[in-house]
């Protein structure tokens, strides 16, 4: 069972919100997880975690990371690849992957603002 973290933010207040972690088996699961989201928050954009080489190349795992982006663009929606090195953390107290999942929105937020 593979783990991905979830997070939401309403542009209007720029609260940036930890969902619940998704828990899946396949890519097909998780794609129908995230279109589930999308429709119930009225969401506008994607942003997914790219889990670059130390070297900052991308290695098999960013590759399978594309992959899962190409099925969600059938959603319509804009994705936004950003690099998730450095992201989480382990600390048995918390989600890291819900952590790690709000830092990467956050950073997406912080470059939209940045943006004229």
């Amino acid at each position: 069972m593979r783990r991905t973290g979830v997070a939401f933010a309403d542009e209007a207040d720029g609260i940036v919100l930890a969902l619940h972690t998704l828990e899946h088996a396949s890519k097909r699961e998780l794609a129908a997880a995230v279109r589930l989201l999308c429709t119930q928050r009225g969401i506008g954009m994607i942003v997914i975690g790219l889990p670059l080489l130390p070297s900052g190349k991308e290695g098999a795992q960013a590759g399978m990371v594309r992959d899962m982006g190409t099925r969600l663009a059938a959603l319509g929606l804009p994705l936004l690849y950003l690099d998730e090195r450095y992201t989480t953390q382990d600390n048995p107290d918390y989600d890291g992957d819900a952590a790690a999942a709000v830092e990467l929105l956050r950073m997406a937020l912080s470059r939209r603002q940045r943006t004229p």
